[in-house]
């Protein structure tokens, strides 16, 4: 875990952490899972208007589970409670409620998924989060 901890204060020391609640996540949690070992899986938001219909359904957080089944994103551990945390569990001021699914996937099935909802990988990122766990050795 200790490791994690340190890839991800490496990354918040040379990247605006704010690009991965934003847009990057997918690509993070690759580079966690291509340093790591683990899980991808998708946050599912769902949304209900004022009569409980059903109106939309959107990829809202990718974070990374590593082997002890703990879920990482840019903040840390907890990803997936503290990600799901910022919408309300009752009716916002419009009379809209969220539900949250999750949908565990491969690396090679993530870039079809991602597809789906109009992202997609950027393996140019992920070898630069890849290469700020790296120690820089610096020749005399």
């Amino acid at each position: 875990m200790k490791a994690i901890e340190t890839f991800l204060s490496n990354v918040k020391a040379s990247f605006d952490d704010f690009r991965f609640v934003s847009g990057d996540c997918h690509n993070l949690a690759v580079a966690l899972h291509k340093q790591f070992k683990g899980e991808l899986c998708a946050i599912i938001r769902e949304e209900f208007d004022e009569d409980d219909e059903h109106y939309s359904t959107t990829y809202s957080h990718m974070m990374f589970i590593d082997e002890h089944g703990i879920e990482w994103d840019i903040d840390g551990s907890g990803a997936d409670e503290r990600w799901i945390e910022q919408w309300p569990e009752n009716r916002d001021e419009c009379g809209h409620t969220s539900e949250f699914s999750y949908l565990s996937m491969t690396l090679d099935e993530l870039p079809s998924f991602l597809a789906e909802h109009n992202c997609k990988l950027d393996e140019m990122l992920i070898n630069e989060l890849l290469n700020t766990s790296q120690p820089v050795i610096i020749n005399s």
